[in-house]
């Protein structure tokens, strides 16, 4: 047996287990990062309910927020709708997002487990109210808000009366020809 292979049998069990213990631990990285994501979800949506309360206490709110359901046989945990899920979700991701890996990390705020029509319908709603891009195939991402795209063409007013000679014409003769100078 050549001595390399005696080297390759050695280490192939170190190799293998470096290997599950790796998988195990991008396992756990993929739990705490959903939890990361709920509490995230969760902070907001605290935030965006006191808002509402503040807003409720000192007059009319611009638009009504969605009313709050909850779990049969649990009156105090609210269950969050999909749409709500999938914006959280979606806004959270730094860049763009697959409709499963939504639908994963949907399933794993809400405790639940939400069905591939719920992600899609809530991911087509936000599309139509402009909340969310669908930039491919399953490929979703947050609308940005932007600031106002600069279109570079002055407008006739904007720009005056040209001097410059452009066409080949200028109120001036010599502009064109330097004739005189």
């Amino acid at each position: 047996m050549d001595p390399w292979d005696e080297v390759i049998q050695r280490i192939t069990p170190d190799l293998e287990a470096g290997e599950a213990e790796l998988r195990s631990l991008m396992q756990q990285v993929g739990r705490v990062t959903q939890r990361v994501e709920g509490l995230r979800f969760a902070m907001r949506y605290a935030r965006e309910a006191k808002a509402d309360a503040l807003t409720q206490q000192t007059g009319p709110a611009e638009s009504t927020p969605a009313p709050q359901v909850t779990a049969p046989g649990s009156p105090d945990i609210a269950v969050i709708s999909p749409t709500k899920l999938a914006e959280a979700v979606v806004d959270a991701a730094e860049g763009d997002l697959k409709t499963q890996v939504i639908r994963q990390r949907m399933s794993a705020m809400a405790g639940r487990e939400i069905t591939n029509d719920q992600v899609k319908g809530a991911l087509a709603y936000l599309k139509r109210k402009g909340r969310i891009e669908h930039v491919g195939p399953a490929l979703w991402r947050a609308r940005r808000s932007s600031a106002p795209s600069q279109d570079l063409t002055p407008t006739a007013g904007a720009a005056g009366v040209s001097q410059s000679g452009e066409n080949g014409w200028s109120g001036r003769p010599d502009v064109l020809t330097r004739a005189g100078a």
